[in-house]
This record gives structure tokens, sequence and C-alpha cells, in this order.
């Protein structure tokens, strides 16, 4: 299917349907997770069109500034909605990180790095007195193709082809409970697990774009940058949200919430307690290729040091 009035037709009434069934299953008022990318942006518009206006949360880390986070402010005030900005502290960011890896045993990068913004966007809506559903545009990037890069070109069969077993893969390995954390969701939220919806991770979303041409997802900018995700910044435009915005490009979650950002700090930060570390330079400034390096004969010493 190459239509793209189909396909806006047939996302808007997806959108229409999964807002009103989310309402329907998770009664009250709605917080939505909003980063600053075409996702969130679009869900906005959605949920400001089919049902309550939701408040707007945006996670962020205050010695990480980051252009998305002013694009999700921006585009929030542009539909009319209540936007919190979240900033948390190096202490919060320790705090939540500590809690995220004792609830889920394990101390993976971006099993960590989604759970910390998740955790702090339900801290939010329950400080706001929110009781309804937190959403976010959790699988989006596998259904859209988000950040791929095709090596076939666009409209071509092999495109085609390509991007069917891109997705496919990608769906395998995403849409699953057999994750590397299986209840993931249940440890990170708890009793209010009920109340986390990711809007495209469902069979029906799955169902509706398996046929979607290439064409539909990609389009060459006049810089000759390559655009991702076309159909939905089409439809959010429709919607009312602000072009400049919708088509500015943006990080992954942990990136654009700071998350990695912020715990390369707190690396740098451990590695600096040891005075020894800053003998011939400083951990805060130095690449982190070095603070890699000292980490690993860090974890050296330890095991030397547990073994004596």
């Amino acid at each position: 299917m190459a239509d793209p009035e189909e396909a806006r037709e047939r996302i808007a009434g997806y959108l229409h349907r999964r807002v009103l069934a989310i309402s329907k299953a998770c009664p009250g008022e709605p917080t939505l997770m909003l980063s600053g990318g075409i996702d969130s942006m679009l869900l906005a518009a959605a949920w400001q069109r089919f049902a309550e206006p939701p408040l707007c949360v945006t996670i962020g880390v205050t010695d990480t500034p980051s252009d998305d986070r002013e694009r999700a402010a921006a585009a929030a005030a542009h539909l009319g909605l209540n936007h919190v900005a979240v900033e948390l502290e190096p202490g919060d960011i320790q705090q939540l990180a500590a809690s995220a890896v004792g609830v889920l045993g394990i101390d993976e990068l971006w099993e960590i790095g989604a759970a910390v913004p998740i955790m702090a966007a339900r801290h939010a809506a329950n400080n706001a007195c929110r009781i309804g559903p937190i959403i976010s545009g959790g699988g989006a990037d596998v259904l859209f193709a988000g950040g791929m890069r095709l090596v076939s070109p666009i409209v071509s069969r092999a495109a085609a082809e390509e991007l069917r077993s891109r997705i496919w893969a990608s769906m395998l390995n995403t849409f699953r409970r057999d994750r590397l954390v299986p209840d993931f969701f249940d440890r990170v939220l708890g009793s209010d697990t009920h109340r986390y919806f990711q809007m495209f991770q469902t069979l029906e979303a799955w169902t509706l774009t398996s046929d979607f041409a290439p064409s539909l997802l990609f389009a060459h900018a006049s810089d000759g940058s390559l655009i991702d995700k076309l159909c939905l910044r089409d439809l959010a435009v429709e919607w009312g949200a602000d072009p400049a915005l919708v088509w500015a490009p943006k990080n992954p979650m942990q990136f654009s919430s700071g998350m990695v950002t912020a715990f390369e700090c707190q690396a740098r930060r451990l590695i600096e307690e040891d005075p020894t570390q800053s003998t011939y330079s400083k951990p805060q400034s130095e690449s982190a290729e070095t603070l890699m390096a000292r980490l690993w004969l860090k974890h050296l010493r330890n095991i030397h040091d547990d073994g004596q």
C-alpha cells in the first residue's frame, strides 16, 4: 500500500479506537510522556482530539541540556496542553537508577535507561493527582521504522522486502514478554502497571501497517537528509501540531531524556572519588574511552582486593 491518504486514515482510525479503549479501560485524567519527538507529539494531538486532554510530562536531567525538552514544551504549548518538565538532579538519578537496578535485578544500560524515565513519569503523574492512564509512544519506532536507513532505493521492490524483513525482525525482538526481564513493567511500575499503555505496541497496529510501502515512511529533504516516519508527521500536522516541531529530528528516549549522559556523569563522579584517579588527568573531562578503561581497571582492582 503506497497511498499517503489511506495511510493517514488507517493511523487516524487506529488512534481513535485506541484512545477510546484506553480511556474506558483506565478512567481518569491521562498523563502523556512527551519527549519532543513525532510519536508523542502525534499522541498529544490524538488525545486532545478524541478524549480528555492529557497532562504532558517531559523527563530531563539538570546537568544535561537538551533541545528535545525545549521542543516538547513548545509542542505542548502549541496544542494548548498543560506541560510539566521534570528535571532530575544527580541525587534523583542515583536514587531512581538504584531502585530500578533493585527491582529489575540487573544493571543492563538500556533496561535501566528505559526504566528511570517511566518511574519518574509515574511519580509526576501521582504528584499531580492523576489517576488515569500513563501513555507512551512505545512501538512506533518498530512499526514505522524510526531511525532506520534502508540499503535499497526507497522506491523499489528490494526496499519493500528489506523494510518488511527488518521490521519483522525488530518486532520479534521487541514485541514480546520473553525479554531480558520478562515482567519488566510489573517490576518497574508495581501496582500502577495497569495504568501504563504503549500506544503502538499492539497486534492491530502491526496489522494496519504491515503492508506500508517505504515511500510512506521515508523521504529525502531538500538538503538530502532522510526523513523517517513520514506518514506520522503528515498526520500530526493535519491534527494541529506545529510543523516546525513535527519535522525536527529527535534522539531515542534514553538520550533525549538525558539518561545515558546522566549515567556517564555519575560514573565520572564515582571514579573521581578515588584521589589517585586524578593524578594525570581529570575523570570529569577526559574522553569516554579513557573513562571506560578506568572502570575496567577499577573492576580488576576490586577482584584483586576481594581475593585477598
